[in-house]
Protein backbone atom coordinates (compact mmCIF):
# COMPACT_ATOMS: atom_id res chain seq x y z
CA UNK A 1 0.00 0.00 0.00
CA UNK A 2 1.04 3.25 -0.99
CA UNK A 3 1.56 6.20 1.64
CA UNK A 4 -1.57 8.71 1.66
CA UNK A 5 -2.05 10.78 -1.13
CA UNK A 6 -2.62 14.71 -0.68
CA UNK A 7 -6.90 14.86 -1.07
CA UNK A 8 -5.81 18.52 -2.38
CA UNK A 9 -2.72 18.29 -5.17
CA UNK A 10 -3.23 14.27 -5.90
CA UNK A 11 0.47 13.94 -5.95
CA UNK A 12 2.08 14.81 -2.68
CA UNK A 13 2.27 12.54 0.75
CA UNK A 14 -0.18 13.48 2.82
CA UNK A 15 1.57 14.60 6.35
CA UNK A 16 -0.81 16.91 8.09
CA UNK A 17 -4.86 15.91 8.98
CA UNK A 18 -7.48 17.87 9.35
CA UNK A 19 -11.13 17.67 9.97
CA UNK A 20 -13.70 20.33 7.95
CA UNK A 21 -16.98 20.73 7.38
CA UNK A 22 -18.08 20.30 3.89
CA UNK A 23 -21.00 21.91 1.85
CA UNK A 24 -23.30 19.81 3.34
CA UNK A 25 -22.18 20.26 7.16
CA UNK A 26 -20.57 17.29 7.41
CA UNK A 27 -17.43 16.63 9.02
CA UNK A 28 -14.70 15.25 6.85
CA UNK A 29 -11.46 14.04 7.22
CA UNK A 30 -8.39 15.46 4.95
CA UNK A 31 -4.74 14.63 4.17
CA UNK A 32 -2.81 17.05 2.91
CA UNK A 33 1.02 17.39 2.10
CA UNK A 34 3.26 20.85 3.17
CA UNK A 35 2.90 22.55 0.73
CA UNK A 36 -0.88 22.56 0.46
CA UNK A 37 -1.05 23.02 4.52
CA UNK A 38 1.05 25.54 4.21
CA UNK A 39 -1.05 27.59 1.25
CA UNK A 40 -4.28 26.74 3.75
CA UNK A 41 -2.54 29.25 6.21
CA UNK A 42 -2.84 26.70 9.18
CA UNK A 43 -1.04 28.38 12.21
CA UNK A 44 -0.05 25.34 13.49
CA UNK A 45 1.77 24.74 10.20
CA UNK A 46 3.14 28.50 9.52
CA UNK A 47 4.82 27.78 13.12
CA UNK A 48 6.58 24.72 12.46
CA UNK A 49 7.88 25.53 9.67
CA UNK A 50 9.26 29.34 11.02
CA UNK A 51 10.85 27.56 14.01
CA UNK A 52 12.19 24.57 12.06
CA UNK A 53 13.67 27.02 9.22
CA UNK A 54 11.96 25.36 5.98
CA UNK A 55 11.30 27.97 3.60
CA UNK A 56 8.98 27.59 0.59
CA UNK A 57 11.79 26.33 -1.64
CA UNK A 58 11.90 23.50 0.67
CA UNK A 59 8.46 22.45 0.48
CA UNK A 60 8.93 20.93 -3.08
CA UNK A 61 11.86 18.93 -2.43
CA UNK A 62 10.70 17.45 1.08
CA UNK A 63 7.36 16.67 -1.43
CA UNK A 64 9.46 14.39 -3.73
CA UNK A 65 11.58 13.02 -1.56
CA UNK A 66 8.73 11.43 1.02
CA UNK A 67 7.54 8.58 -1.35
CA UNK A 68 10.89 7.46 -2.03
CA UNK A 69 12.49 8.24 1.98
CA UNK A 70 9.29 6.21 3.54
CA UNK A 71 10.30 2.76 1.12
CA UNK A 72 13.04 2.38 3.77
CA UNK A 73 10.94 2.01 6.49
CA UNK A 74 11.10 -1.49 6.85
CA UNK A 75 14.83 -1.32 7.83
CA UNK A 76 14.30 0.75 10.95
CA UNK A 77 16.14 -0.26 13.58
CA UNK A 78 15.70 -4.50 12.65
CA UNK A 79 18.92 -5.39 14.62
CA UNK A 80 19.36 -5.92 18.42
CA UNK A 81 21.50 -3.54 19.91
CA UNK A 82 22.82 -1.69 23.41
CA UNK A 83 19.69 -0.64 24.21
CA UNK A 84 18.05 -3.99 23.99
CA UNK A 85 21.19 -5.65 26.26
CA UNK A 86 20.64 -2.66 28.85
CA UNK A 87 16.34 -3.55 28.86
CA UNK A 88 17.24 -7.18 29.24
CA UNK A 89 20.23 -6.99 31.65
CA UNK A 90 17.95 -4.36 34.10
CA UNK A 91 14.93 -6.83 33.60
CA UNK A 92 16.51 -10.15 34.65
CA UNK A 93 17.95 -8.03 37.49
CA UNK A 94 14.52 -6.87 38.81
CA UNK A 95 13.06 -10.22 38.29
CA UNK A 96 15.86 -11.64 40.52
CA UNK A 97 14.64 -9.28 43.12
CA UNK A 98 11.15 -10.21 42.97
CA UNK A 99 9.49 -7.99 41.02
CA UNK A 100 7.03 -8.15 38.77
CA UNK A 101 7.83 -6.84 34.99
CA UNK A 102 5.01 -6.23 32.99
CA UNK A 103 6.61 -5.33 29.30
CA UNK A 104 4.90 -3.36 26.50
CA UNK A 105 7.03 -3.68 23.15
CA UNK A 106 6.12 -3.22 19.64
CA UNK A 107 7.91 -4.95 16.79
CA UNK A 108 9.59 -3.18 14.13
CA UNK A 109 7.75 -5.72 11.50
CA UNK A 110 4.58 -3.65 12.29
CA UNK A 111 5.93 -0.73 10.15
CA UNK A 112 7.10 -2.81 6.86
CA UNK A 113 3.96 -3.08 5.54
CA UNK A 114 0.59 -1.55 4.39
CA UNK A 115 -1.40 1.16 6.42
CA UNK A 116 0.93 0.64 9.18
CA UNK A 117 3.73 1.84 7.23
CA UNK A 118 2.36 4.82 5.23
CA UNK A 119 1.21 5.77 8.93
CA UNK A 120 4.21 5.44 10.76
CA UNK A 121 5.81 9.04 9.97
CA UNK A 122 2.35 10.45 12.12
CA UNK A 123 2.35 7.73 14.84
CA UNK A 124 6.01 8.54 15.14
CA UNK A 125 4.90 11.48 16.18
CA UNK A 126 1.74 10.89 18.14
CA UNK A 127 0.80 7.43 18.12
CA UNK A 128 -2.79 7.36 20.43
CA UNK A 129 -3.05 3.17 19.71
CA UNK A 130 0.64 2.68 21.97
CA UNK A 131 -0.86 5.86 24.39
CA UNK A 132 -4.14 3.63 25.02
CA UNK A 133 -2.37 0.75 25.52
CA UNK A 134 -0.50 2.16 27.93
CA UNK A 135 -3.05 3.14 29.80
CA UNK A 136 -4.86 0.16 29.64
CA UNK A 137 -1.95 -2.06 31.04
CA UNK A 138 -1.15 0.36 33.82
CA UNK A 139 -4.73 0.17 35.22
CA UNK A 140 -5.19 -3.90 34.42
CA UNK A 141 -2.04 -4.66 35.50
CA UNK A 142 -1.77 -2.02 39.01
CA UNK A 143 1.58 -0.61 37.75
CA UNK A 144 3.49 1.12 40.75
CA UNK A 145 6.25 2.50 38.28
CA UNK A 146 6.76 2.71 34.07
CA UNK A 147 10.28 2.66 33.21
CA UNK A 148 10.74 3.83 29.35
CA UNK A 149 13.84 2.75 27.15
CA UNK A 150 13.10 3.97 23.98
CA UNK A 151 10.01 5.33 21.70
CA UNK A 152 11.15 6.09 18.52
CA UNK A 153 9.70 5.48 15.85
CA UNK A 154 6.45 3.09 16.68
CA UNK A 155 5.71 4.35 19.88
CA UNK A 156 6.72 8.14 20.31
CA UNK A 157 6.62 9.86 23.10
CA UNK A 158 3.15 10.35 23.61
CA UNK A 159 3.37 7.14 25.59
CA UNK A 160 5.25 8.93 27.89
CA UNK A 161 2.40 11.26 28.64
CA UNK A 162 -0.07 8.39 29.14
CA UNK A 163 2.57 7.55 31.66
CA UNK A 164 2.65 10.55 33.68
CA UNK A 165 -1.13 10.78 33.31
CA UNK A 166 -1.94 7.68 35.40
CA UNK A 167 0.09 9.15 38.55
CA UNK A 168 2.74 6.62 39.23
CA UNK A 169 6.47 7.63 38.52
CA UNK A 170 8.08 7.51 35.45
CA UNK A 171 11.82 7.23 34.36
CA UNK A 172 12.95 7.49 31.01
CA UNK A 173 16.64 6.06 30.01
CA UNK A 174 18.00 7.97 27.64
CA UNK A 175 20.83 5.94 26.06
CA UNK A 176 21.79 9.03 23.50
CA UNK A 177 21.06 12.56 22.99
CA UNK A 178 18.06 12.01 20.07
CA UNK A 179 16.57 14.81 22.54
CA UNK A 180 18.41 17.47 21.40
CA UNK A 181 20.09 15.49 18.36
CA UNK A 182 18.26 13.91 16.18
CA UNK A 183 20.53 11.15 14.90
CA UNK A 184 21.37 10.87 18.59
CA UNK A 185 25.14 10.79 18.56
CA UNK A 186 26.38 14.52 17.64
CA UNK A 187 28.45 13.79 14.96
CA UNK A 188 28.41 14.45 11.36
CA UNK A 189 30.36 13.54 8.33
CA UNK A 190 32.74 12.01 11.10
CA UNK A 191 33.21 15.29 13.34
CA UNK A 192 31.67 15.86 16.29
CA UNK A 193 28.47 17.86 15.63
CA UNK A 194 26.23 20.40 18.05
CA UNK A 195 24.49 22.52 15.72
CA UNK A 196 21.07 21.08 16.79
CA UNK A 197 21.54 21.54 20.79
CA UNK A 198 23.18 24.89 20.03
CA UNK A 199 20.75 26.56 17.12
CA UNK A 200 18.09 23.96 17.26
CA UNK A 201 16.14 20.68 15.56
CA UNK A 202 15.96 22.38 12.09
CA UNK A 203 19.59 22.12 11.44
CA UNK A 204 19.32 18.61 11.25
CA UNK A 205 17.33 19.08 8.52
CA UNK A 206 19.65 21.03 6.20
CA UNK A 207 21.78 18.04 6.71
CA UNK A 208 19.61 14.88 6.35
CA UNK A 209 21.03 13.88 9.80
CA UNK A 210 18.33 11.27 10.25
CA UNK A 211 18.91 8.30 8.09
CA UNK A 212 20.46 10.94 5.13
CA UNK A 213 16.97 11.37 4.30
CA UNK A 214 15.16 14.77 4.81
CA UNK A 215 12.12 13.70 4.69
CA UNK A 216 12.68 10.90 7.70
CA UNK A 217 14.22 13.80 9.56
CA UNK A 218 11.73 15.87 9.26
CA UNK A 219 9.53 13.43 11.37
CA UNK A 220 11.93 12.74 13.94
CA UNK A 221 12.29 16.67 14.30
CA UNK A 222 8.74 17.00 13.87
CA UNK A 223 8.11 14.84 17.36
CA UNK A 224 11.12 15.45 19.30
CA UNK A 225 10.34 19.82 18.98
CA UNK A 226 6.57 18.95 19.47
CA UNK A 227 6.63 17.15 22.43
CA UNK A 228 9.53 20.04 23.96
CA UNK A 229 7.18 22.53 23.12
CA UNK A 230 4.35 20.20 25.61
CA UNK A 231 6.58 19.23 27.95
CA UNK A 232 6.08 16.06 27.74
CA UNK A 233 9.56 15.49 29.31
CA UNK A 234 8.74 17.23 32.21
CA UNK A 235 7.45 15.61 35.80
CA UNK A 236 10.07 12.46 34.85
CA UNK A 237 12.73 11.00 35.67
CA UNK A 238 15.49 10.90 33.60
CA UNK A 239 18.60 8.53 33.53
CA UNK A 240 21.33 8.74 31.44
CA UNK A 241 24.69 6.39 31.67
CA UNK A 242 27.53 7.94 32.29
CA UNK A 243 28.36 11.40 33.89
CA UNK A 244 29.63 13.18 30.23
CA UNK A 245 26.25 12.60 28.99
CA UNK A 246 24.35 14.03 31.82
CA UNK A 247 26.98 17.39 31.73
CA UNK A 248 26.05 17.22 27.95
CA UNK A 249 22.29 16.98 28.35
CA UNK A 250 22.14 19.77 31.12
CA UNK A 251 24.29 21.95 28.76
CA UNK A 252 21.78 21.77 25.88
CA UNK A 253 18.55 21.97 28.36
CA UNK A 254 19.91 25.38 28.92
CA UNK A 255 19.60 26.45 25.43
CA UNK A 256 16.26 25.07 24.93
CA UNK A 257 15.08 24.24 27.69
CA UNK A 258 13.33 20.19 27.85
CA UNK A 259 13.76 18.60 30.91
CA UNK A 260 13.70 19.06 34.50
CA UNK A 261 17.79 19.38 35.76
CA UNK A 262 17.12 18.23 39.10
CA UNK A 263 16.09 14.78 37.96
CA UNK A 264 18.05 14.08 35.67
CA UNK A 265 20.77 11.60 37.40
CA UNK A 266 23.30 9.15 36.62
CA UNK A 267 22.97 5.39 36.38
CA UNK A 268 25.54 3.13 34.66
CA UNK A 269 24.49 0.50 32.30
CA UNK A 270 24.61 -2.88 33.98
CA UNK A 271 26.71 -5.56 33.44
CA UNK A 272 26.80 -9.23 33.91
CA UNK A 273 29.59 -10.47 35.96
CA UNK A 274 30.78 -14.11 35.14
CA UNK A 275 30.79 -16.24 38.18
CA UNK A 276 34.66 -17.16 39.42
Amino acid sequence: MQPTLCSKCKKNVAVVFISRQNEKGEMVNEGLCLKCAAQLGLPQVDDMMKRMGISDEDLDTLNSEMLQAMSGVENIEDLPGGEDAVFAAERALLEQHGHTVVVYERSNEEAAHGAAKALLPFRAVWNRRAARDVRNIMEQQHIDAVHIHNTLLLLSPAVVRAAKKCGVPVVLTLHNFRLFCPNGILLRDGRVCEDCPHHGLHCALRHRCYRGSRAQTLVVVAAYWLHRVLGTWRGIAITTPTEFDREKLLEFNKIHPTFDENRLIVKPNPVTVPSG
